[in-house]
């Protein structure tokens, strides 16, 4: 029993996002019952003092026991060491810790050395934490001072808040204190907590008092918080109440939840007492779920249980689940439990996994089910999702998981993609693509002679097309010298406008003088658009000199239409003209639509978008007509807003 004890308080006590007063809380609790089993408690010692040698010791000796790698026996040894330290001595070992990073070890020894050095000396404790060098972190040590000064001596630490200058640190210092002292003081801290400004930190300090003594007395803890002024702060300190209340006697604060007024209050309390609930008793839980006659809520708290208790009881929860649910509710709680039974019987996930129709709640099952099985067969969970029905979901889950393979085992990882390729050659690619990027964000070069050694016919110029575009993010150059390699397929067309769009990125003009190699007669248009407008965007006066050298064409046409929107936020007289001036007429009128509407919505003078419009060379009468109708719609709409 004592190791379950042990266990329990470490989990939580390591844990960075637990809030500092329940570290203290479970800290000192560990602390109690290392005092019943050994006899040692923090006491100082009565001999002898902190004497030059000694700090050297004490370093080297908490160091071991930092290093340790069972959690349970390193605080064990913490709290054992901590109370062989005279106060100089913990507070030496305190202005080393608050030197280094805050991780979950150094957080744990300064809650404990903190501890230590309140019980001897708390004067010496807060001149510690007041004078850490570095701001951050000296509020950061003045937090868990608090925390712990306030469980230890709940007035004096109030005492000692009142003593800074600062307002903000002395408010934030008070509610440390006040969630502590209402387990020794309730009255004061209630008076504490109403003093305090009306800002958010305050008001859950509301919450985080009320938790912390219903804890200890719930009937105390909601005597107080139903006397509270009708606030805000009274909501939360019976919400906080409840779920405090929920974690000693779940079935009794269930009870009291019940029979609030309906609304969001009463069903996050209830919710939350029937998790506790889930953790120490199931089958009352059920009890409770299965007498409610709301529906809605009753689906509700199905998947609250079933989540629950399915961690640690993933097949009874499911036998329940199946027989108590229906509809969308009965899918979501069968897919969070596929996940957990799949890592004892993958066998009765997979079968369980027919229950469910086609749908988010399958992908998740889906995935939670491989992830699992592959750690323990990953032949039979491949073959296994393999069979399953194409879907987006099943590619999701191939993908994710050939990655997760390919990090591993690259080789064995190809060789079953490749398997696919006959079968399957859209997911093929995909699973292909996903190794690429794997293999080429480890080693680049690497990865293309991994690429170059494929089968002709079995995915070598799709590897390569990969390979080549990864590269071209550092060395553009690089990458358009290797697409020469590539066959000039539909492939190859992207390959070239993914390099040319992260070369123009870097180098426009380099990539420009790229295309213009090109051999005769190969254009590739989105590349050119790519390149106009990322050009455009960094030099816009080379980058318009650069598109009237083009030809006539879609090429010239689609970078015009990159320029047009970008102009379309700047320059709209200028955007108009590159619309007019596009080869394409059904485009161009598009294109100049788009730019006047614009231009009418923008403009406080819409004459001078008309007399744009009249004056413009090049334009039939029918473009001229149609653009005027589309300025008189616009100057009507904006009139009408």
């Amino acid at each position: 029993m004592r190791n379950k004890i042990l266990v329990a308080v470490l989990v939580v006590a390591v844990a960075a996002t637990i809030p500092l007063f329940l570290q203290w809380q479970k800290i000192n609790q560990l602390s109690t019952e290392l005092a019943k089993a050994t006899g040692k408690t923090f006491v100082a010692r009565k001999t002898g003092q902190f004497i030059a040698g000694d700090k050297q010791a004490n370093q080297t000796s908490l160091k071991k026991i930092l290093a340790q790698n069972n959690e349970v026996d390193r605080l064990r040894n913490l709290l054992d060491f901590a109370s062989t330290l005279d106060a100089a001595g913990a507070r030496s070992l305190l202005e080393d810790l608050a030197k280094q990073p805050l991780n979950n070890k150094n957080h744990v020894a300064i809650n404990v050395l903190i501890d230590r050095l309140v019980h001897l000396d708390p004067k010496n404790a807060l001149d510690w934490a007041s004078t850490v060098p570095n701001a951050h972190g000296r509020q950061q040590m003045l937090n868990m001072l608090f925390y712990t000064w306030s469980n230890v001596d709940p007035t004096k630490a109030l005492d000692a808040v009142n003593t800074f200058s600062n307002a903000k640190q002395r408010e934030d210092l008070s509610n440390i204190v006040a969630v502590n002292m209402i387990t020794a003081d309730p009255k004061s801290a209630i008076a504490l907590l109403q003093k305090l400004p009306g800002n958010s930190q305050s008001n859950g300090a509301y919450w985080d008092a009320f938790a912390n003594w219903a804890g200890s007395d719930p009937e105390a803890a909601r005597a107080a918080a139903l006397a509270l002024p009708p606030t805000r702060n009274r909501l939360l300190a019976m919400a906080g109440m409840a779920n405090g209340w929920a974690t000693t006697d779940p079935a009794a604060a269930l009870a009291w939840s019940g029979n609030l007024p309906a609304d969001h209050l009463r069903d996050d309390l209830i919710s939350n007492a029937v998790t506790n609930l889930s953790q120490m008793d199931p089958a009352a839980a059920v009890d409770y779920v299965n007498g409610v006659s709301n529906l809605t809520t009753r689906l509700q708290l199905t998947q609250t249980v079933a989540s629950t208790w399915g961690k640690d009881d993933p097949q009874a929860a499911l036998a329940w689940v199946m027989n108590a649910t229906t509809g969308q509710s009965r899918d979501s709680a069968i897919a969070s439990l596929l996940g957990p039974l799949s890592a004892t019987d993958p066998q009765a996930a997979t079968t369980a996994l027919g229950e469910l129709p086609d749908g988010s709640a399958r992908d998740s099952a889906l995935k939670s089910i491989t992830a699992n099985w592959v750690v323990q067969d990953r032949a039979a969970a491949m073959s296994w999702l393999e069979s399953q029905p194409p879907s987006n979901g099943r590619t999701s889950v191939l993908s994710d998981t050939v990655n997760t393979w390919a990090s591993a085992d690259p080789d064995a990882a190809t060789a079953y993609t490749l398997t696919l390729q006959g079968s399957d050659p859209i997911l093929f690619n995909k699973l292909m693509g996903t190794i690429t990027y794997n293999r080429e964000s480890v080693d680049p070069n690497a990865a293309m002679t991994w690429a170059q050694s494929l089968p002709v016919d079995q995915g070598r110029d799709l590897a390569i097309n990969g390979v080549v575009v990864a590269i071209s993010s550092n060395d553009p150059q690089q990458a358009w010298n290797l697409i020469s390699q590539l066959p000039g397929d539909a492939n190859w067309d992207k390959t070239v406008a993914q390099v040319v769009n992260k070369w123009s990125m870097q180098d426009p003009a380099a990539a420009a003088a790229a295309l213009a190699d090109l051999p005769n007669g190969i254009v590739n248009t989105n590349a050119v658009s790519n390149l106009a407008q990322n050009w455009f965007k960094s030099d816009p006066n080379a980058a318009s000199q650069w598109v009237n050298t083009l030809p006539a064409g879609a090429s010239r046409d689609g970078a015009i239409t990159q320029l047009v929107t970008i102009e379309g936020s700047n320059n709209l007289p200028a955007a108009f003209n590159w619309a007019a001036s596009m080869s394409d007429s059904d485009e161009s009128n598009t294109q100049m639509r788009k730019v006047v509407t614009q231009w009418v919505n923008k403009s406080p003078d819409a004459e001078a978008v008309t007399a744009a419009v009249q004056n413009a060379a090049n334009l039939t009468d029918q473009q001229r007509t149609s653009l005027l109708n589309a300025i008189n719609k616009a100057i009507a709409a904006k009139a009408g807003k």
